[in-house]
């Protein structure tokens, strides 16, 4: 077995020295809240206890198996222990230790199983937490009178996530720690964060504070975009994101080029279509563009629901069956379209960070998306105001998919990117 190596930080010694029977921990990124659950989970193995780690979907919970999986491994040989990576549990056997995995996708994970420890993470992106919580996994600690830490990054301040920090009762406790309690960080590195990201998302992000959103734009960074014209680049891909509605079909066609800016590095926002109809008719609209032959290819994102739907109710054929078939495209040209779509709050970070840095051009040919990105409005819970009569979002959100397909890690991914677009030439 290989070692763990932690050695607290003194905040996260803070926490483990006055953790209430139900913890909420709301920690910035980078705290190195996941190195925590994993010390948890590995010292309740090895002292017989049985944990479980709820996320909110199995995607959040692939890093922490994956280095509990390379941790433990090696004793598989030895018969000491028992993975099953389906199930997603760990048995081990001189102890009786055993841990278990569950995605909060099911709205009633965890329900008829005990457990002496529990752990939800990133808890703020659940939408259905405080019936899950109330419903089904504050039962499995009846049994054994087990305990909880309930752990997140802040989303926003109309959840349960939110709730629960606020909750008063002698059986709670918790536990603010912003990005900056993390010693091991260099101090350095944090102020750099904070010339990359917009204010509200560094106090949110980094400063784990609750952001109350109501009232403010929804892309309060809409200021640094630069409208320009560019031509669409020959040698590099063209994007097409969808969002799937009949009134209307919509596709954003984009670039991303990874090169120094100098070089014309940055996202390029070209152009889009609209039709009051279907994907099929919208794909043929398309082909008739200059677009269709683009020489370097199409690469196609867009609304999650797409591969289990049609906005005809085709029962034979989905949205991406359909662009397959009429664009000849293959199925390596899609890129994140099977998952599920991210959350608004995330998508608002995403978008608004890079719009912060000055790296997206939208050009004069588009009239439908500057005008959704001014007038979008969140609403109390953080989500777009989506009335079909005040506020029609379907461009907008045609680029938040875009957005999501090229910075699946958020705001990380827009830091990397911003370095790379400002790397000496």
């Amino acid at each position: 077995m290989k070692r763990i190596q932690f050695k607290p930080h003194p905040s996260q010694q803070a926490l483990l020295d006055n953790m209430g029977r139900f913890t909420v921990l709301n920690c910035g990124r980078r705290w190195g809240k996941t190195l925590f659950a994993l010390y948890i989970i590995l010292d309740a193995l090895v002292h017989g206890k049985r944990v479980a780690y709820f996320a909110p979907n199995s995607g959040r919970f692939t890093n922490l198996w994956d280095k509990l999986n390379n941790l433990l491994g090696d004793l598989i040989a030895t018969r000491l222990l028992t993975i099953n990576n389906t199930r997603k549990e760990v048995r081990v056997k001189h102890t009786n230790g055993y841990c278990r995995f569950w995605s909060m996708e099911d709205i009633n994970a965890g329900r008829s199983e005990y457990y002496d420890i529990v752990i939800i993470d990133e808890a703020a992106f659940i939408p259905h937490l405080e019936y899950t919580w109330l419903n089904a996994i504050r039962a499995t600690l009846v049994d054994t009178r087990g305990w909880a830490i309930i752990m997140s990054t802040p989303n926003g301040t109309d959840n349960y996530f939110y709730e629960l920090s606020i909750k008063d009762g002698k059986d709670w406790y918790y536990h603010h720690a912003p990005t900056t309690s993390n010693t091991y960080l260099a101090e350095e590195e944090i102020l750099s964060i904070k010339d990359d990201v917009p204010e509200l998302v560094y106090d949110q992000e980094y400063l784990a504070k609750f952001i109350d959103t109501t009232g403010n734009d929804f892309f309060y960074s809409r200021q640094s975009i630069v409208t320009m014209d560019v031509d669409v680049f020959p040698l590099e891909p063209l994007w097409l994101s969808f969002d799937f509605n009949v009134n209307p079909c919509t596709m954003i066609m984009s670039q991303k080029i990874d090169r120094h800016r100098a070089l014309g590095g940055g996202i390029y926002f070209h152009d889009e279509l609209q039709v009051q109809g279907t994907t099929r008719e919208l794909c043929e609209i398309f082909k008739g563009t200059e677009y269709y032959n683009h020489p370097a290819g199409l690469l196609i994102t867009g609304d999650a629901s797409g591969k289990s739907m049609d906005t005809t109710a085709d029962v034979l054929h989905n949205n991406y069956d359909i662009i397959e078939n009429i664009l000849g495209i293959t199925p390596g040209q899609f890129i994140n379209t099977r998952g599920s779509n991210a959350m608004h709050e995330w998508s608002r970070n995403v978008c608004n960070t890079a719009f912060h840095n000055q790296f997206v051009t939208f050009s004069s040919r588009l009239e439908v998306l500057p005008q959704e990105v001014k007038k979008a409005t969140p609403d109390s819970r953080g989500k777009l105001k989506k009335d079909r009569d005040k506020y029609q979002m379907d461009a907008v959100d045609a680029m938040r998919y875009q957005f999501n397909a090229w910075f699946p890690k958020g705001v990380p991914d827009i830091r990397e990117y911003k370095s790379m677009l400002n790397t000496v030439l």
